[in-house]
Protein backbone atom coordinates (compact mmCIF):
# COMPACT_ATOMS: atom_id res chain seq x y z
CA UNK A 1 0.00 0.00 0.00
CA UNK A 2 2.82 2.03 0.80
CA UNK A 3 4.40 1.80 -2.97
CA UNK A 4 0.68 2.10 -4.22
CA UNK A 5 0.25 5.64 -2.32
CA UNK A 6 3.96 6.82 -3.37
CA UNK A 7 3.77 5.81 -7.16
CA UNK A 8 -0.27 6.33 -7.22
CA UNK A 9 -0.56 3.07 -8.72
CA UNK A 10 1.93 3.89 -11.95
CA UNK A 11 4.74 1.62 -10.56
CA UNK A 12 6.14 -0.88 -12.44
CA UNK A 13 7.97 -2.74 -9.74
CA UNK A 14 4.37 -3.57 -8.05
CA UNK A 15 1.02 -4.16 -10.06
CA UNK A 16 -1.71 -5.77 -7.58
CA UNK A 17 -3.72 -7.00 -10.89
CA UNK A 18 -5.54 -9.60 -11.53
CA UNK A 19 -5.84 -12.60 -13.02
CA UNK A 20 -1.69 -11.55 -12.93
CA UNK A 21 0.25 -9.82 -10.28
CA UNK A 22 3.99 -8.47 -10.66
CA UNK A 23 5.87 -8.06 -7.88
CA UNK A 24 9.12 -6.72 -8.58
CA UNK A 25 9.17 -8.08 -12.26
CA UNK A 26 7.62 -11.30 -11.65
CA UNK A 27 4.65 -12.12 -12.81
CA UNK A 28 2.31 -14.32 -10.58
CA UNK A 29 -0.80 -15.81 -11.30
CA UNK A 30 -3.42 -15.37 -8.81
CA UNK A 31 -6.46 -17.72 -10.13
CA UNK A 32 -5.54 -20.26 -7.33
CA UNK A 33 -5.55 -18.06 -4.48
CA UNK A 34 -8.22 -15.11 -5.27
CA UNK A 35 -12.17 -15.37 -5.63
CA UNK A 36 -14.66 -13.31 -5.93
CA UNK A 37 -12.75 -10.41 -7.38
CA UNK A 38 -13.92 -7.45 -8.72
CA UNK A 39 -11.67 -5.64 -11.09
CA UNK A 40 -11.71 -2.70 -13.63
CA UNK A 41 -11.81 -2.77 -16.84
CA UNK A 42 -12.37 -0.43 -19.67
CA UNK A 43 -15.42 -0.14 -21.82
CA UNK A 44 -15.92 0.01 -25.71
CA UNK A 45 -15.76 4.34 -24.94
CA UNK A 46 -12.88 4.17 -22.74
CA UNK A 47 -14.87 4.65 -19.67
CA UNK A 48 -13.69 2.20 -16.84
CA UNK A 49 -16.18 0.32 -15.16
CA UNK A 50 -16.16 -2.43 -12.44
CA UNK A 51 -17.21 -6.31 -13.19
CA UNK A 52 -16.89 -9.31 -11.97
CA UNK A 53 -14.70 -12.13 -12.83
CA UNK A 54 -17.40 -14.68 -13.03
CA UNK A 55 -19.31 -12.34 -15.45
CA UNK A 56 -18.04 -14.17 -18.98
CA UNK A 57 -19.04 -11.20 -20.73
CA UNK A 58 -15.60 -9.80 -20.18
CA UNK A 59 -13.10 -11.87 -21.07
CA UNK A 60 -11.37 -9.18 -22.99
CA UNK A 61 -9.62 -7.96 -19.69
CA UNK A 62 -6.95 -10.66 -19.92
CA UNK A 63 -5.57 -8.87 -23.17
CA UNK A 64 -6.22 -5.56 -21.61
CA UNK A 65 -5.59 -5.77 -18.30
CA UNK A 66 -4.99 -2.17 -16.33
CA UNK A 67 -2.71 -1.74 -13.62
CA UNK A 68 -4.15 -2.19 -10.33
CA UNK A 69 -7.15 -3.73 -12.02
CA UNK A 70 -8.27 -5.14 -8.10
CA UNK A 71 -11.70 -3.19 -6.79
CA UNK A 72 -12.99 -6.13 -4.65
CA UNK A 73 -11.93 -9.48 -3.13
CA UNK A 74 -14.37 -12.01 -1.40
CA UNK A 75 -12.14 -14.68 -0.38
CA UNK A 76 -8.08 -14.77 -0.37
CA UNK A 77 -6.56 -18.60 -0.09
CA UNK A 78 -3.14 -18.28 2.03
CA UNK A 79 -0.99 -22.12 1.56
CA UNK A 80 1.04 -22.19 3.47
CA UNK A 81 4.09 -26.02 3.20
CA UNK A 82 6.83 -26.74 5.38
CA UNK A 83 9.06 -29.78 4.94
CA UNK A 84 9.01 -32.06 7.87
CA UNK A 85 11.97 -33.64 9.13
CA UNK A 86 12.46 -37.24 10.51
CA UNK A 87 12.54 -36.06 13.99
CA UNK A 88 8.94 -34.60 13.73
CA UNK A 89 6.15 -37.22 14.65
CA UNK A 90 3.06 -36.78 13.14
CA UNK A 91 1.52 -36.57 16.76
CA UNK A 92 3.78 -33.37 16.68
CA UNK A 93 2.40 -32.38 13.51
CA UNK A 94 -0.86 -33.11 13.71
CA UNK A 95 -0.54 -31.32 17.54
CA UNK A 96 0.60 -28.29 15.82
CA UNK A 97 -2.10 -27.96 13.48
CA UNK A 98 -4.85 -27.93 16.09
CA UNK A 99 -3.01 -25.52 17.30
CA UNK A 100 -3.40 -23.15 14.62
CA UNK A 101 -6.98 -24.03 14.32
CA UNK A 102 -7.94 -23.69 17.84
CA UNK A 103 -6.40 -20.46 17.96
CA UNK A 104 -8.17 -18.91 14.92
CA UNK A 105 -11.50 -20.19 16.13
CA UNK A 106 -10.84 -18.74 19.70
CA UNK A 107 -8.00 -16.30 20.18
CA UNK A 108 -8.34 -14.44 16.98
CA UNK A 109 -10.68 -11.66 16.60
CA UNK A 110 -11.14 -9.27 13.82
CA UNK A 111 -14.62 -7.39 12.61
CA UNK A 112 -12.83 -7.29 8.97
CA UNK A 113 -11.61 -10.62 8.67
CA UNK A 114 -12.93 -13.82 9.01
CA UNK A 115 -10.42 -16.91 9.09
CA UNK A 116 -10.76 -20.17 7.91
CA UNK A 117 -8.20 -23.15 8.74
CA UNK A 118 -8.10 -26.08 6.98
CA UNK A 119 -5.40 -28.58 7.67
CA UNK A 120 -5.27 -32.69 7.01
CA UNK A 121 -5.81 -33.24 10.29
CA UNK A 122 -8.48 -30.86 11.01
CA UNK A 123 -10.46 -31.94 7.86
CA UNK A 124 -10.33 -35.50 9.26
CA UNK A 125 -11.50 -34.56 12.26
CA UNK A 126 -14.27 -32.68 11.03
CA UNK A 127 -15.42 -35.57 8.95
CA UNK A 128 -15.05 -37.93 11.74
CA UNK A 129 -17.52 -35.73 13.47
CA UNK A 130 -19.94 -35.18 10.80
CA UNK A 131 -20.43 -38.89 10.14
CA UNK A 132 -21.18 -40.03 13.41
CA UNK A 133 -24.76 -37.59 12.82
CA UNK A 134 -25.41 -40.40 10.75
CA UNK A 135 -25.64 -42.70 14.05
CA UNK A 136 -29.01 -41.89 14.82
CA UNK A 137 -30.37 -42.76 11.36
CA UNK A 138 -28.51 -46.20 11.66
CA UNK A 139 -31.07 -46.65 14.63
CA UNK A 140 -34.00 -45.16 13.02
CA UNK A 141 -33.84 -47.22 9.74
CA UNK A 142 -33.06 -50.57 11.83
CA UNK A 143 -36.18 -49.66 13.69
CA UNK A 144 -38.02 -49.58 10.46
CA UNK A 145 -36.38 -52.50 8.58
CA UNK A 146 -37.04 -54.53 12.22
CA UNK A 147 -40.36 -53.71 12.15
CA UNK A 148 -41.30 -54.33 8.62
CA UNK A 149 -39.59 -57.50 8.43
CA UNK A 150 -41.49 -58.84 11.80
CA UNK A 151 -44.74 -58.09 9.77
CA UNK A 152 -44.24 -59.80 6.37
CA UNK A 153 -42.34 -62.28 8.10
CA UNK A 154 -45.81 -63.07 10.37
CA UNK A 155 -48.47 -62.51 7.63
CA UNK A 156 -46.58 -65.25 5.33
CA UNK A 157 -46.15 -67.11 8.15
CA UNK A 158 -49.73 -66.94 8.93
CA UNK A 159 -50.96 -67.45 5.55
CA UNK A 160 -49.31 -70.92 5.31
CA UNK A 161 -49.89 -71.57 8.80
CA UNK A 162 -46.90 -71.50 10.41
CA UNK A 163 -46.97 -68.31 12.52
CA UNK A 164 -44.67 -68.57 15.78
CA UNK A 165 -42.48 -66.79 17.44
CA UNK A 166 -39.61 -67.94 15.85
CA UNK A 167 -40.93 -65.73 12.98
CA UNK A 168 -40.16 -62.50 14.80
CA UNK A 169 -36.70 -63.54 16.17
CA UNK A 170 -35.87 -64.70 12.24
CA UNK A 171 -36.89 -61.23 11.13
CA UNK A 172 -34.91 -59.01 14.06
CA UNK A 173 -31.75 -61.11 13.02
CA UNK A 174 -32.59 -60.95 9.67
CA UNK A 175 -31.62 -57.02 10.13
CA UNK A 176 -29.57 -57.68 12.78
CA UNK A 177 -26.95 -59.37 10.88
CA UNK A 178 -25.61 -56.94 8.54
CA UNK A 179 -24.42 -54.50 10.88
CA UNK A 180 -22.62 -57.59 12.64
CA UNK A 181 -21.58 -57.82 9.49
CA UNK A 182 -20.21 -54.22 9.07
CA UNK A 183 -18.58 -54.28 12.82
CA UNK A 184 -16.82 -57.36 11.84
CA UNK A 185 -15.61 -56.03 8.78
CA UNK A 186 -15.24 -52.18 9.53
CA UNK A 187 -13.12 -53.24 12.72
CA UNK A 188 -10.92 -55.57 10.74
CA UNK A 189 -10.34 -52.68 8.54
CA UNK A 190 -9.34 -50.84 11.00
CA UNK A 191 -7.08 -53.19 13.29
CA UNK A 192 -5.16 -53.48 9.97
CA UNK A 193 -4.31 -49.73 9.77
CA UNK A 194 -6.95 -48.64 7.47
CA UNK A 195 -7.85 -44.68 8.00
CA UNK A 196 -11.85 -43.55 9.04
CA UNK A 197 -14.18 -42.46 6.09
CA UNK A 198 -17.19 -40.69 6.57
CA UNK A 199 -18.12 -42.38 3.28
CA UNK A 200 -18.11 -46.08 5.42
CA UNK A 201 -21.36 -44.61 6.96
CA UNK A 202 -23.02 -45.72 3.89
CA UNK A 203 -22.05 -49.28 4.15
CA UNK A 204 -24.00 -50.75 6.67
CA UNK A 205 -27.16 -49.39 5.25
CA UNK A 206 -25.82 -51.04 1.36
CA UNK A 207 -25.42 -54.60 3.48
CA UNK A 208 -28.74 -54.20 5.50
CA UNK A 209 -30.52 -54.20 2.29
CA UNK A 210 -28.21 -57.27 0.62
CA UNK A 211 -29.04 -58.95 4.02
CA UNK A 212 -32.37 -58.77 4.55
CA UNK A 213 -33.36 -59.24 0.85
CA UNK A 214 -31.19 -62.99 1.30
CA UNK A 215 -33.07 -63.45 4.79
CA UNK A 216 -36.53 -63.05 2.67
CA UNK A 217 -34.82 -65.69 0.02
CA UNK A 218 -34.14 -67.89 2.48
CA UNK A 219 -37.12 -67.89 4.85
CA UNK A 220 -39.91 -68.16 2.13
CA UNK A 221 -37.98 -70.91 0.64
CA UNK A 222 -37.96 -72.56 4.02
CA UNK A 223 -41.46 -72.29 4.55
CA UNK A 224 -42.58 -73.33 0.90
CA UNK A 225 -40.79 -76.63 1.48
CA UNK A 226 -42.31 -76.39 4.91
CA UNK A 227 -45.63 -76.65 3.69
CA UNK A 228 -44.93 -79.39 0.91
CA UNK A 229 -43.10 -81.86 3.52
CA UNK A 230 -45.41 -81.36 6.32
CA UNK A 231 -47.82 -83.41 4.73
CA UNK A 232 -45.63 -86.67 4.27
CA UNK A 233 -44.73 -89.03 7.26
CA UNK A 234 -42.11 -88.03 9.47
CA UNK A 235 -39.44 -90.49 10.63
CA UNK A 236 -36.19 -88.70 12.39
CA UNK A 237 -36.50 -85.51 13.00
CA UNK A 238 -33.02 -83.88 12.82
CA UNK A 239 -33.27 -85.94 9.46
CA UNK A 240 -35.55 -83.81 8.26
CA UNK A 241 -34.75 -80.61 9.60
CA UNK A 242 -31.25 -81.55 7.30
CA UNK A 243 -33.06 -82.05 4.23
CA UNK A 244 -35.36 -78.85 4.48
CA UNK A 245 -32.11 -77.31 4.91
CA UNK A 246 -30.65 -78.80 2.18
CA UNK A 247 -33.47 -78.33 -0.18
CA UNK A 248 -33.72 -74.39 0.84
CA UNK A 249 -29.82 -74.13 -0.14
CA UNK A 250 -30.52 -75.51 -3.59
CA UNK A 251 -33.11 -73.10 -4.05
CA UNK A 252 -32.00 -70.04 -2.63
CA UNK A 253 -28.10 -70.55 -2.88
CA UNK A 254 -27.49 -69.78 -6.57
CA UNK A 255 -29.48 -66.82 -5.92
CA UNK A 256 -27.41 -65.22 -2.74
CA UNK A 257 -24.15 -66.62 -3.95
CA UNK A 258 -24.49 -64.45 -7.36
CA UNK A 259 -25.61 -61.24 -5.73
CA UNK A 260 -22.93 -61.71 -3.08
CA UNK A 261 -20.35 -62.33 -6.11
CA UNK A 262 -21.93 -59.49 -8.66
CA UNK A 263 -21.21 -56.96 -5.32
CA UNK A 264 -18.02 -58.23 -4.71
CA UNK A 265 -17.10 -57.88 -8.27
CA UNK A 266 -18.25 -54.44 -8.71
CA UNK A 267 -17.05 -52.89 -5.27
CA UNK A 268 -13.64 -54.89 -6.34
CA UNK A 269 -13.51 -52.92 -9.52
CA UNK A 270 -14.26 -49.88 -7.64
CA UNK A 271 -10.98 -50.71 -5.25
CA UNK A 272 -8.61 -50.33 -8.23
CA UNK A 273 -9.81 -46.52 -8.95
CA UNK A 274 -7.02 -44.11 -8.58
CA UNK A 275 -9.25 -41.76 -5.95
CA UNK A 276 -8.50 -42.94 -2.37
CA UNK A 277 -12.28 -41.93 -1.19
CA UNK A 278 -13.68 -44.72 -3.61
CA UNK A 279 -11.12 -47.46 -3.14
CA UNK A 280 -11.56 -46.97 1.09
CA UNK A 281 -15.57 -47.32 0.45
CA UNK A 282 -15.60 -49.81 -1.96
CA UNK A 283 -12.77 -52.28 -0.20
CA UNK A 284 -15.35 -51.36 3.42
CA UNK A 285 -18.26 -52.36 0.83
CA UNK A 286 -17.13 -55.80 -0.53
CA UNK A 287 -15.57 -57.13 2.74
CA UNK A 288 -19.07 -56.42 4.76
CA UNK A 289 -20.86 -58.30 1.69
CA UNK A 290 -18.80 -61.44 1.61
CA UNK A 291 -18.89 -60.89 6.07
CA UNK A 292 -22.68 -60.70 5.43
CA UNK A 293 -22.96 -63.66 3.08
CA UNK A 294 -20.72 -66.44 6.17
CA UNK A 295 -22.57 -64.50 8.92
CA UNK A 296 -26.25 -65.56 6.76
CA UNK A 297 -25.31 -68.75 6.30
CA UNK A 298 -24.62 -69.18 9.39
CA UNK A 299 -27.20 -67.80 11.17
CA UNK A 300 -29.78 -69.37 9.17
CA UNK A 301 -28.92 -73.08 8.45
CA UNK A 302 -26.79 -73.89 11.92
CA UNK A 303 -30.22 -75.56 13.00
CA UNK A 304 -29.02 -78.97 12.34
CA UNK A 305 -26.15 -78.61 15.21
CA UNK A 306 -28.81 -78.12 17.77
CA UNK A 307 -30.84 -80.90 17.41
CA UNK A 308 -32.91 -80.17 20.75
CA UNK A 309 -33.64 -76.43 19.48
CA UNK A 310 -34.47 -77.83 16.10
CA UNK A 311 -36.66 -80.45 17.34
CA UNK A 312 -38.68 -77.66 19.15
CA UNK A 313 -38.80 -75.28 15.95
CA UNK A 314 -39.39 -77.92 13.42
CA UNK A 315 -42.14 -79.00 15.82
CA UNK A 316 -43.81 -75.45 16.16
CA UNK A 317 -43.63 -75.07 12.41
CA UNK A 318 -46.03 -78.73 12.29
CA UNK A 319 -48.50 -76.55 14.42
CA UNK A 320 -52.23 -77.44 14.19
CA UNK A 321 -50.53 -79.90 11.56
CA UNK A 322 -49.04 -82.44 13.64
CA UNK A 323 -49.71 -83.54 17.47
CA UNK A 324 -46.28 -84.13 19.05
CA UNK A 325 -44.57 -84.67 22.06
CA UNK A 326 -40.34 -83.73 22.45
CA UNK A 327 -38.14 -84.89 25.15
CA UNK A 328 -35.49 -82.35 25.51
CA UNK A 329 -32.71 -84.46 26.76
CA UNK A 330 -29.19 -85.13 24.61
CA UNK A 331 -29.69 -86.74 21.05
CA UNK A 332 -28.44 -90.30 22.99
CA UNK A 333 -30.88 -89.89 25.92
CA UNK A 334 -34.17 -89.00 24.03
CA UNK A 335 -36.76 -91.89 24.20
CA UNK A 336 -37.86 -90.72 20.33
CA UNK A 337 -40.07 -87.84 18.99
CA UNK A 338 -43.26 -89.14 18.15
CA UNK A 339 -45.58 -87.32 15.24
CA UNK A 340 -49.17 -88.08 14.65
CA UNK A 341 -50.26 -86.47 11.54
CA UNK A 342 -54.19 -84.54 11.33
Amino acid sequence: MLISDKYANRSRHLDLGYPITTVLGTKLYMDPNLFGVKIAVRDRDGHETVVSTADGKHKDYLQNQLPNNIREIALIVLQFRAEIGSEVKLHDMKEYERSIVEYFQKDFKSDLISVNVLTDSFITSEIVRSGLTLLPFLVIGFVIMATFSSVTFSISATALKQMNIHKITLAVMACVTPFMACGASLGGMFWANFRFGSILCVTPFLVLAIGVDDAYLMVNAWQRITTHRRKMPIDNVNAEVRRRITEMLVETGPSVSITTITNVLAFGIGALTPTPEIQLFSIGNALAVVVDFIFQLMGFNELHKARTTTSVILALESWGYAMFDVDLRKPTQASGLGFTSR
